[in-house]
């Protein structure tokens, strides 16, 4: 069995009208709706576009502000351990300056070599210093602190 075409007057439930009137043969589509269908898709395609490059925008900000917070981590990082390292030098000229001054006889100290042991034990018994949070507040002008204390 063969199929007629389906705009043929022999096709399945086709009307009884003749095709050779060219206002029945004319597309069913008005011709209005052709040029809102093409506007319908430009106007989609428009906003895939914009849709991509708002969000290649925003990927490129995130991308930045990743890298800006990962160097600021690394920077304060190498920035702690250098004052990590200073600071355990600088005890350790303490200690070795103390440990002098303590082995001298007490009648030979002068007034000023007294202050400086009293000084000396003083900041034996400082705690280090948190620099990371210090480090991290001040680098690259931190927003939230105007000056650290």
């Amino acid at each position: 069995m063969e199929l007629a075409p389906l705009n043929s007057p022999n096709a399945p439930n086709a009307p009884n009208v003749s095709t050779k009137d060219p206002e029945l043969s004319a597309p069913t589509v008005p011709p209005g709706d052709h040029e809102l269908r093409k506007l319908k898709v430009a106007i989609g395609v428009l906003l895939l576009v914009l849709t991509l490059s708002v969000m290649s925008v925003l990927h490129t900000f995130w991308k930045i502000e990743d890298d800006y917070l990962h160097e600021r981590h690394e920077y304060c990082r190498m920035a702690n351990q250098s004052f990590t390292f200073t600071f355990r030098y600088q005890q350790g000229w303490y200690r070795k300056e103390l440990f002098q001054l303590q082995q001298a006889p007490k009648e030979s100290l002068s007034p000023e070599k007294k202050e400086r042991v009293k000084s000396l034990k003083g900041k034996m018994n400082m705690t280090m210093p948190d620099y990371y949070a210090e480090c991290v507040k001040v680098y690259r002008g931190w927003p939230h602190v105007d000056k650290v204390e």
